[in-house]
């Protein structure tokens, strides 16, 4: 009995020990849900969104996961995120298309999560119209407190537009005029702005200042915001987007838009028209011998000028002065003709610099017989095939006193010498295009470099061929030559393609004319290069390196200099470098460009090949986000791409390509065939 009695009793006391052991050991009720977005929901693409979630009881936490797509991509403590009544809010911008996890995952302590919480959304490349408004979150009202009092909701955050008092939608303004931009708003929360910031959303930034601290509006009430800005330099419509942010990051209200014109610089013909003195035959009219004196037989054989616009800039007869000074001061005795078989000119032709008038031949008149004056006049020597009709005067009529010794031409011929001014001309070049094929391995990121040394060409532009698991970082000129730098983000080795584009036949030299940019967060920045010296801007490139998911927007020929725009979709600041190419000395080839717009439909691939009629110095584009380009490669009369469209929509692809043209248009449209 005692055996068994001492076995109940310890059986008992291990009973009791677990029980009191389970009622201190801490309960874990700690949870977290996702409160916005709701699943089903679809977001813009590359517009911050503030992922919030909802942790009960507050304070049971040591850190919240962002995950999307089963990938870490943001971590947040009591300490960095505090949260207001247990609720955290993590922003996060969408950078791909498509259906996309959000999961966000509780700590309380160690290595497991105690609670997770999933939505899954769309996410899309939105339209202006399309995209929802920010919602403003109110956090639930907390339970009541034992001492029977309750907290007061918290207050609501919130912006109306009440009018637009300056620069209308459309407003067309000089380039680079710098002009004020202000909204009427109102605070129609309950809650006072204090700390409240204007922030730049997206579009043209146009040298605002992001963010813009608010003065204290009270709820209920109005304010004027007003931003100082700076119009582009080249032409184009430009819109720039802004947004209230409140003192804990939250975009509220409306977004604050302005779109302005920046107008097309007038063309203005230089050609100018010029009279040229053009002396024709006229018949020789029979000599008749007279005893008379007279001044030289040349004054018996006349030619009418006729007056023809050429195209050349000017163009002066200086024979026809010295014609006229010989005729006057030497007489001889000679034949007289009969007045009334002499053709003469009406009048003393003295070709002008320029005019823009078109005269038209008209026929030989007679002078008054009467007159004593000698008009000296013009013979033109008839070419070979038309020798049949050429008359001259025969010499052995007139004995020449005066003459000098060596003056023994048979006919006397005054042809007027026509000094041109010199036309430029095109020297004769061609491009040879030079290419490296490269193994990049998984996971690195290199640095790829051809050279146009070889060809005895000068490196003006160049390109590269990749596929969609390679980012581009860099395509820009290195010496004579182009360096392409690229990251593998696949899991097997890649097969890269760097393309040179080699001027030959060209006598200057090429100029490389660089500068870094700083983007602010969420920004589009644009940055415009010309030439040092004059020039002509040939080809560009860029360099994100040491940047995060920067996106080139735009990389083209404008109204004679090369723009880069570059979007930022980060919060934070950004800086890439920018280059261009020009060509600098004599006999410097015109440039004009070829344009198109291209339809890519959603999920595709697409072949754009922009052709020239000459010379291809090197490739342009506008590039929508959501567009990757694989390919930008010279070819020997043009310039192809490969682009690939990652959205769930048709977007447009714009490619251009510079060509040696005969009129210099350098941001003439002109549509591909």
């Amino acid at each position: 009995m005692k055996k068994g009695t001492i076995i109940a009793l310890v059986i008992v006391f291990l009973l009791v020990l677990v029980g009191l052991l389970a009622c201190n050991s801490p309960r874990n009720y700690a949870s977290i849900s996702i409160l916005n977005p709701v699943s089903g929901q679809s977001l813009p693409a590359f517009l911050e969104y503030q992922v919030t979630s909802l942790i009960k009881p507050e304070g049971s936490w040591s850190r919240v996961e962002l995950y999307i797509n089963g990938v870490l991509t943001r971590l947040d403590t009591p300490e960095t995120n505090p949260g207001t009544q247990g609720v955290v809010l993590q922003p996060w911008i969408p950078t791909k298309e498509g259906p996309t996890m959000i999961e966000v995952k509780l700590y309380q302590r160690g290595r497991t999560p105690v609670s997770t919480g999933q939505v899954a959304v769309m996410i899309k490349v939105m339209d202006e119209q399309e995209i929802p408004s920010t919602p403003t979150l109110v956090p639930p009202t907390p339970a009541a407190t034992p001492t029977g009092t309750t907290t007061p909701p918290p207050c609501t955050m919130s912006a109306a537009l009440v009018q637009d008092l300056s620069i209308p939608d459309g407003t067309i303004l000089k380039p680079g005029q710098q002009f004020t931009k202000t909204w009427r708003v109102q605070n129609n929360g309950t809650c006072d702005w204090e700390n409240y910031k204007l922030v730049f959303v997206r579009g043209n930034l146009m040298g605002g200042n992001s963010p813009s601290l608010l003065p204290k509006v009270s709820a209920g009430s109005t304010h004027d915001l007003s931003l100082e800005l700076f119009a582009p330099s080249y032409h184009g419509d430009y819109s720039g987007y802004w947004q209230i942010q409140s003192d804990k990051g939250s975009l509220i209200g409306p977004e604050l838009h302005y779109t302005i014109q920046i107008p097309s610089p007038t063309a203005t013909n230089t050609a100018t028209a010029t009279v040229t003195a053009t002396p024709t035959r006229t018949p020789t009219p029979t000599a008749t011998a007279t005893p008379t004196r007279t001044p030289t037989a040349t004054a018996t054989v006349t030619s009418t000028p006729t007056r023809t616009p050429t195209p050349t800039p000017t163009a002066t007869a200086t024979a026809t002065t010295t014609a006229t000074a010989t005729a006057t001061a030497t007489s001889t005795p000679t034949s007289t003709l009969t007045p009334s078989s002499t053709p003469t000119v009406t009048e003393t032709v003295t070709p002008t610099a320029t005019t823009t008038a078109t005269p038209t031949p008209t026929p030989s008149q007679t002078p008054d017989p009467g007159s004593s004056e000698s008009t000296p006049t013009l013979t033109q020597t008839t070419p070979p095939d038309e020798s049949d009709n050429e008359q001259t005067l025969a010499p052995t009529k007139t004995p020449t006193e005066a003459a000098p010794p060596n003056d023994s031409v048979e006919t006397p011929t005054m042809a007027p010498t026509i000094t041109h001014t010199p036309t430029p001309t095109q020297v004769p070049l061609k491009t040879v295009q030079v290419k490296t094929e490269n193994k990049l391995d998984s996971g690195k990121t290199m640095t790829f470099t051809v050279s146009c040394d070889a060809s005895n060409g000068l490196a003006i532009s160049g390109g590269y061929l990749i596929d969609d698991e390679i980012v581009l970082v860099s395509s820009a000129p290195e010496k004579n030559g182009w360096q392409v730098t690229m990251s593998n983000q696949s899991k097997a080795s890649k097969t890269v393609t760097v393309y040179a584009n080699c001027l030959v036949g060209f006598s200057g030299k090429v100029q490389v004319s660089h500068t870094e940019q700083v983007i602010a967060g969420k920004s589009v920045a644009s940055i415009k290069l010309g030439c040092q010296i004059a020039g002509n801007v040939v080809g560009g490139g860029f360099d994100l390196a040491g940047s995060s998911n920067l996106v080139v927007t735009e990389s083209r020929l404008v109204g004679g200099d090369w723009v880069i725009s570059v979007l930022n979709p980060n919060r934070t600041k950004q800086t890439f470098t920018a280059f261009a190419q020009c060509l600098a000395g004599s006999n410097l080839p015109v440039v004009m460009t070829r344009k198109d717009s291209v339809k890519i439909p959603a999920g595709k691939s697409k072949v754009i090949e922009m052709h020239c009629d000459s010379v291809a110095l090197s490739g342009g584009y506008q590039v929508p986000a959501g567009i990757t380009i694989l390919s930008s490669q010279p070819t020997t009369l043009g310039w192809t791409y490969e682009v690939k469209n990652n959205t769930l929509r048709q977007l447009i692809f714009k490619p251009e390509v510079l060509c040696v043209g005969s009129i210099f248009q350098s941001d003439q449209e002109v549509k591909q065939p």
